[in-house]
């Protein structure tokens, strides 16, 4: 018998072309059923989001940007996808709490 990593997963597909079969993901904490998709690359297409302005963590690693296209999925995978926003209180506020901290 052949020694497997233990992040290895075997998913067997009940078609012949891998791309055929749902797989499942969880993406913060919710699961998800998508067809086709193998990278993270492809997922964040398909969820329609701004790469620009997102962060991708899968199974507890962060996923640079540049190694979206080569970071595999696979069924059953975690995921944590958080996007940025700006605004906040201002400049003015952060102005007045480092005055504050000098003081």
């Amino acid at each position: 018998m052949l020694a497997t990593p233990s992040r290895m997963r075997l998913f067997v597909c009940p078609v012949p072309w891998y791309r055929d079969c749902a797989m499942k993901l969880i993406i913060n904490g919710e699961e998800k059923t998508f067809d086709s998709v193998t990278n993270v690359a492809e997922l964040i297409a398909r969820l329609a989001l701004k790469g620009d302005r997102i962060a991708v963590e899968l199974n507890h690693g962060i996923v640079p940007r540049t190694n979206w296209d080569g970071a595999a999925l696979h069924d059953g995978d975690r995921l944590e996808i958080v996007h940025f926003v700006g605004g906040g209180l201002g400049w003015r506020f952060a102005t007045q709490e480092t005055e504050a901290l000098n003081e």
